[in-house]
């Protein structure tokens, strides 16, 4: 099998398994259509406004790694959820 043909079919599966990823993240990387946001904010910082439950549900996803104590993002989206009674908080730990 010559190599051009191995590349052409490494390079396929490989989009074929990146294609879900874009697809998830394509919403997030658009170019907002208003044109006062502002796209140097970064994302860890408390929103402008209160988010709403479903807003506050992607943004817990979007920050699964981060820590509560150390990203105001998922720490509003936390209190969010709670507000909503989505999120339950255990009564183990310490806040």
């Amino acid at each position: 099998m010559p190599a051009t043909v191995i590349v052409l079919i490494a390079v396929a599966a490989a989009l074929a398994i990146g294609t879900p990823v874009v697809c998830r993240f394509r919403k997030r990387l658009s170019t907002p259509a208003d044109d006062s946001v502002d796209l140097r904010r970064n994302p860890h910082s408390a929103p402008d406004e209160p988010y709403t439950a479903d807003e506050a549900h992607e943004v817990w996803q979007d920050h699964r790694d981060c820590e509560r104590s150390e990203c105001a993002a998922k720490a509003t989206a936390f209190q969010t959820l709670v507000d909503a009674r989505k999120v339950v908080p255990s009564v183990r730990v310490q806040r």
